[in-house]
């Protein structure tokens, strides 16, 4: 991504604008562009919503530095390896900490 994306403006837009929201779930790609947030090449963008009776959960990329004893750790409970929230993935000691 050229340009830091905004999360919470571009969130609190389509909760404003339902014409922005439909533009965004139908075509992100393009809106995001409109935006001036140059992605990746080959990169594809999918805009999904929650609704009271449908939450999604997003699986992110795995990181290249974090081994498999790391995952079956963080599995087993412990939070110094990792810590995920939906912005982010952090790793290593105390990754509750900096995250």
């Amino acid at each position: 991504m050229s340009q830091e994306m905004n999360y919470s403006a571009i969130v609190a837009r389509a909760w404003s604008d339902p014409n922005f929201r439909e533009s965004l779930i139908r075509d992100g790609q393009t809106t995001l562009k409109q935006l001036g947030i140059s992605l990746g090449e080959g990169v594809i963008v999918k805009v999904v919503e929650d609704t009271e009776s449908i939450v999604h959960l997003v699986i992110p990329r795995r990181p290249i530095d974090i081994s498999d004893d790391d995952i079956r750790a963080i599995i087993n409970g412990n939070p110094e390896i990792m810590k995920i929230t939906p912005n982010q993935v952090c790793t290593g000691p105390l990754s509750d900490k900096i995250c």
